[in-house]
């Protein structure tokens, strides 16, 4: 009778491991960016995707902007199911290809360093692969990298401010006036997530008995607590921070931070979660039309109404109102937006 071969590879001692030469590689040469991103691919190629991800972050920190590099990560992650964290590395693989395409963008020109460039057709290849492994990501990401937006808004932080002053930004002041006066100042303690700069901090602290701040981003919360209008400001993430407050908070702000949040039930879960009895959760949203939530082209979330309604409900508030706003200007054009009170 025949025998059948096992089901399984079987390793023994006496058999040549293929990545050993990479391994060693990597190991001798801890510095050598090539080194660890060709013992990532070898472990990606393999399966072994926790390896993988680990050579790969490493040859990221060594050589940052390299987008092969950016793209593989990206792959890993994508096949890791965490398409959020593959979404920043590849947005971040397009925009380093897109640079060097351009005249005066290169980033490490503009640093004095070239970088050997990559052969034209190696590049719009790559270029290609990350745009739509980038899709792939997006599509089933339901909010977006902790990653990403605490680098974006790193770099951001320094001229925020007077950007939004140039784009007519008025979430804040949209929110208070649909919140109302409360009959005695500094009535309540306020939740201000994603606070930024704080200016929605400025709005509110004259109702605020007391008034905390979460940010992401350390730099745009240094830029908060600079203020000295919070009583206390948080580095963290906004849904995780109120989660950990349990009924600490009369009012919860979130001005303009939800088009990082895709799927918005985790998010309400937690503000009710911080909110007392009787509380309400005040927030803005970019009106997403019929859809539940999409990503829009500037990499923000836009939610419906429908939508809105539906999780608010499900998680146990009440819609006490919801209106139609112009949160802000983008390249002379209003940007359409809902304001809305929850009740809880």
């Amino acid at each position: 009778m025949a025998t059948r071969s096992p089901p399984f590879h079987i390793i023994s001692d006496a058999m040549p491991d293929p990545l050993a030469p990479l391994r060693e590689a990597a190991l001798t040469r801890p510095d050598d960016a090539d080194a660890h991103a060709r013992l990532g691919r070898a472990y990606l190629a393999h399966g072994r995707l926790a390896e993988a991800i680990e050579a790969l972050q490493r040859a990221a920190r060594l050589e940052p902007d390299d987008p092969a590099v950016r793209t593989d990560l990206g792959r890993a992650w994508i096949a890791a199911a965490d398409p959020a964290a593959a979404a920043f590395h590849l947005r971040r693989a397009v925009a380093l290809i897109s640079a060097r395409s351009q005249d005066g963008l290169d980033p490490d020109a503009a640093a004095g360093e070239s970088p050997p460039p990559l052969n034209d057709c190696r590049e719009d290849s790559l270029a290609a692969e990350a745009r739509a492994l980038l899709a792939r990501a997006e599509a089933g990401q339901p909010t977006l990298s902790a990653d990403f937006v605490r680098e974006m808004f790193d770099q951001y932080a320094e001229k925020f401010d007077a950007d939004m002053a140039k784009l007519s930004y008025r979430a804040p002041e949209i929110l208070r006036a649909l919140l109302g006066a409360p009959q005695e100042a500094r009535a309540f303690d306020i939740l201000d997530l994603g606070c930024g700069t704080g200016l929605s901090g400025l709005a509110f602290r004259a109702f605020a008995r007391t008034l905390v701040g979460v940010d992401l981003s350390p730099g745009m919360a240094a830029k908060a607590r600079a203020r000295g209008i919070y009583d206390r400001v948080i580095v963290g993430d906004m849904i995780e921070t109120a989660r950990a407050m349990p009924a600490g908070f009369d009012v919860i702000v979130a001005a303009d931070a939800l088009g990082y949040v895709g799927d918005l039930a985790p998010l309400f879960a937690a503000a009710r979660v911080a909110l007392r009895p009787g509380g309400r959760f005040a927030a803005t949203a970019e009106d997403g039309g019929a859809a539940d939530f999409i990503l829009g082209p500037a990499r923000r979330f836009r939610h419906g109404e429908a939508y809105l309604r539906r999780t608010a409900e499900g998680a146990g508030f009440a819609v006490a109102a919801l209106e139609r706003c112009e949160l802000r200007r983008d390249r002379g054009e209003p940007v359409a937006g809902l304001a809305f009170i929850l009740d809880f």
